[in-house]
């Protein structure tokens, strides 16, 4: 983009005037050397403007110029997840981990959707990367009932040694139960 249009883009996106940001990206992307930027931010601004699929379409041109643009990755994931295609979600993600693998959040939204799928393993591998977390012990513990772990017994009375944790457990093996508390007296 030449100087004046990133003014006028900076502007339109400081005001929140989408209308005006979506006039200026479009003919950027309209361009031969369109940049992969160019159609992530024009993407970006879709999603503001509530058109989803528009902005899937730029996400995934974006990506087409440049597959290890990590921030496409990341909002094509949350889009997907939003619209509960988490099969998809899940895969963009983890393209999204790869490429910033020190990214926290990118790490704990994939590790959420595996959790939600099913993925016991790999699910099990990105909570390990969060120790002494609630929601990581609660996940952990919830893997470790699913899949009849041997120390699923030891992370359910570790977590209901904390009294603030107690609220993940029952959480946690409330969703095991299938909506039934599989307790016995003394196991809080």
């Amino acid at each position: 983009m030449r100087p004046a249009e990133v003014e006028k883009l900076r502007a339109a996106l400081a005001a929140e005037d989408w209308d005006a940001a979506e006039r200026v990206l479009r003919r950027a992307v309209a361009r031969k050397d369109a940049a992969a930027a160019d159609f992530y931010n024009l993407g970006l601004v879709l999603v503001r403007q509530g058109r989803e699929a528009q902005a899937e379409t730029m996400l995934r041109r974006a990506l087409a110029r440049d597959a290890s643009h990590a921030d496409a990755w990341c909002e094509l994931g949350a889009l997907l997840l939003r619209r509960h295609d988490l099969a998809a979600g899940e895969g963009a993600l983890a393209r999204a981990a790869a490429l910033r693998p020190g990214d926290a959040v990118v790490r704990r939204d994939l590790a959420r959707v595996r959790l939600r799928l099913g993925l016991w393993e790999a699910a099990a591998r990105d909570w390990a990367a969060f120790p002494g977390d609630a929601e990581a012990d609660a996940a952990l513990l919830r893997i470790a009932l699913e899949t009849g772990a041997a120390d699923a017994p030891d992370r359910r009375r570790a977590m209901a040694a904390v009294p603030a944790r107690r609220a993940h457990l029952l959480k946690a093996i409330t969703r095991t139960g299938r909506g039934k508390l599989p307790l016995r007296p003394g196991d809080l």
